[in-house]
């Protein structure tokens, strides 16, 4: 989906924020080297918190040196993988401190502290390092993502979705995005500059590709209704959102004064 976002847009290089639950790490990795930066928290799965332990976060990782250095101040070097572990994953270890260190009742109920790193650690480093310095990203986040959803909930009513089959939601759902994002552009840019924005809006011009209706104030009611052109045969739209025509002939409508229509 980034990499579909950074074609869209044509930019060589994109920031993409997402919230704690699309975090993986498989998913980091794919971006790199392609201008994708994402900014994505981890995903906290530890219980030791709860239970008083140390977390990850409390072992601190040198990558110069390749060790990790934990709450006590020892440093836990990586250890051989044996077979029965995954290839790309490493365990870091201390053969002897563990044994007589006074914080181990806050460490591990196991003979032996091990951390575990992943062989790509390094990517989600940076991206945490990228994180750590965009300390809003996630408020930012939440206050351009979120309200898009809630304002298409609001228009839809108490009843969302009015059609049924994959397809056909998918269309309802096209339907009530585009409005909203012209409705977003009108408001920020005003009706002429998203006229100039598209030659075959100019002023003169008929309209041969759709008129579009959109109602800031949707009725009450959540019934579909049907249109029909000539005589092609009727289609339904959503009255809570808007209502294409598409028609290959000119309909001779002066087009600075769609948004009247």
């Amino acid at each position: 989906m980034a990499l579909r976002a950074q074609k869209a847009t044509g930019n060589a290089q994109i920031t993409v924020l997402a919230d704690r639950g699309y975090f993986n790490g498989e998913e980091v990795l794919a971006c790199e080297s392609t201008g994708v930066l994402p900014c994505v928290p981890k995903t906290l799965t530890s219980g030791n918190a709860k239970r008083g332990l140390f977390t990850g976060q409390d072992f601190i990782y040198d990558a110069e040196k390749d060790h990790y250095t934990c709450p006590a101040g020892q440093h836990l070097t990586r250890g051989r993988v044996r077979s029965d572990r995954r290839l790309d994953v490493d365990h870091y270890r201390h053969l002897t401190a563990c044994f007589t260190c006074p914080l181990k009742p806050r460490c591990t109920p196991d003979k032996l502290k091990r951390v575990k790193r992943w062989k790509y650690e390094g990517v989600l480093d940076a991206m945490q390092a990228r994180l750590d310095r965009m300390p809003d990203a996630m408020g930012i986040r939440r206050q351009t993502v979120e309200h898009p959803f809630a304002t298409l909930k609001s228009w839809m009513g108490s009843s969302h979705f009015l059609t049924r089959t994959l397809a056909r939601v998918r269309t309802e759902m096209s339907l009530h995005v585009l409005a909203y994002n012209v409705k977003r552009v009108i408001a920020i840019c005003g009706v002429a500059p998203l006229l100039q924005a598209d030659p075959s809006l100019s002023p003169g011009q008929p309209v041969t590709h759709a008129i579009l209706w959109i109602r800031a104030n949707p009725p009450s009611s959540a019934n579909a209704f049907s249109h029909s052109l000539g005589g092609s045969r009727p289609f339904q739209c959503i009255p809570t959102t808007a209502l294409f025509l598409f028609t290959q002939q000119p309909l001779g409508v002066d087009c600075r004064n769609w948004s009247s229509c």
